[in-house]
């Protein structure tokens, strides 16, 4: 959302539309930070009533959780222009419609993020209900503290299948006081999470167990630790390897190391096509992942033309990315990625994460084209498209973060 929010809470009715968060009722507070008019906002997906993508792909996600427990959750994030928010998400009804009613409110600072390694902690007593739980998993589930104490796993609004497997767990821990160890997939403000969890007795006295210790870990940054432990270019003469969270600001920086990158070992190669396919491979990684990544830019010499620079993002995500369409809150960066490159891909990595990667030509013949993908009509016969063919793909939504 844009720089300035009003004094009064902006919110919006939404509705899962074949898969996609459509807007059903829009409020003048909403309308006023995004510079629209209601009426034109109305009818349109979550991407169309935001002006920042990185928001509107996390307020989906929240929507999706919501949604899928039954309850209100939240979340802290900041947007591109630097501003805090505070969105939550809660069901709701609308002329007899299940809908998700999103408020937006602008707050002071940001809660600290989980610091890599860092346990999230939870207590539950012989009633298996929460006792104890600490800020950072409010944080990454979006729960509020009165949401977790004094309430079991499926009253939190878990799905039914964790919350009976979890209850298990803890029973026998408080039945036989031994640790259990478990990992799982979560869904999350972020998305889809996996964690290893960790169920300790907790004792008064030489007596039996009086509750249980539940520690949790995003596996998350151990994932992607061991998919690029050792990130090979192989055939290139030399590799750029960068690190970077899944933040508004990574794109830019991934843009700033890759510039310099390609000034300093291939300064007679065009840098706008591979600069963009930077921008827009860590931005669906933000956005899509949720998770740190790593980006990988190499000069491959396999040519007579020199070879092509290849951009490649690792990151923790199983998801698949896939093409997007007009209207939908991401995966047209994907498809101009596509567009614009002599070939692309994405494969899965040991480690359950994955890897998408694109080759940017020479200048010269195109070389080739992604499967599915055409080509672009140019009066050129370099493989960038012109800046026509750029704005024209882009028309419906907007300039590339």
């Amino acid at each position: 959302m844009s720089g300035s929010v009003p004094d009064a809470r902006p919110s919006v009715l939404l509705e899962d539309v074949h898969g996609t968060w459509t807007a059903v009722e829009v409020d003048e507070a909403w309308a006023a930070v995004i510079g629209r008019p209601v009426e034109r906002l109305v009818g349109s997906a979550i991407g169309g009533i935001l002006d920042d993508r990185f928001v509107a792909e996390r307020l989906a996600r929240l929507c999706d959780l919501a949604h899928l427990t039954s309850t209100r959750r939240r979340v802290t994030l900041t947007s591109m222009h630097g501003v805090v928010l505070l969105a939550t998400a809660e069901p709701a009804e609308s002329d007899g419609r299940r809908v998700i009613r999103l408020v937006v409110t602008p707050v002071a600072s940001a809660p600290e993020p989980q610091s890599p390694g860092e346990d999230l902690v939870v207590v539950f007593d012989r009633d298996l209900r929460g006792v104890e739980v600490d800020d950072a998993l409010l944080l990454i589930t979006g729960q509020t503290r009165d949401q977790v104490v004094g309430r079991t796993n499926r009253e939190m609004g878990y799905p039914a299948y964790l919350a009976d497997l979890w209850d298990s767990h803890h029973r026998d821990v408080l039945v036989t006081g031994a640790t259990h160890t478990l990992e799982y997939e979560l869904p999350t403000v972020a998305g889809p999470r996996s964690f290893r969890t960790v169920i300790s007795p907790i004792r008064d006295g030489a007596g039996p167990p009086v509750a249980v210790r539940v520690a949790s870990r995003d596996l998350s940054t151990e994932r992607l630790d061991a998919a690029t432990r050792a990130p090979e270019a192989d055939g290139s003469t030399s590799a750029m390897w960068l690190r970077l969270e899944p933040t508004p600001g990574a794109a830019a920086s991934a843009r700033a190391h890759t510039r310099r990158w390609l000034a300093r070992h291939v300064p007679d190669r065009p840098a706008d096509p591979v600069l963009l396919a930077v921008s827009e491979l860590v931005t669906n990684a933000a956005l899509h992942a949720g998770t740190d990544m790593v980006l990988q830019v190499c000069h491959v010499e396999d040519s007579e033309d020199g070879g092509p620079v290849r951009v490649e993002v690792w990151d923790a995500s199983s998801a698949v990315p896939v093409l997007g369409r007009p209207g939908t809150v991401g995966g047209r960066g994907l498809a101009l990625v596509a567009l614009i490159s002599s070939d692309w891909g994405s494969a899965p990595t040991e480690s359950g994460g994955k890897r998408v990667w694109c080759e940017i030509a020479a200048p010269g013949p195109v070389a080739g084209r992604a499967p599915g993908v055409p080509a672009v009509a140019s009066a050129t016969p370099d493989t960038t498209p012109d800046t026509a063919d750029v704005t024209a793909f882009w028309a419906d939504e907007g300039t590339p973060a």
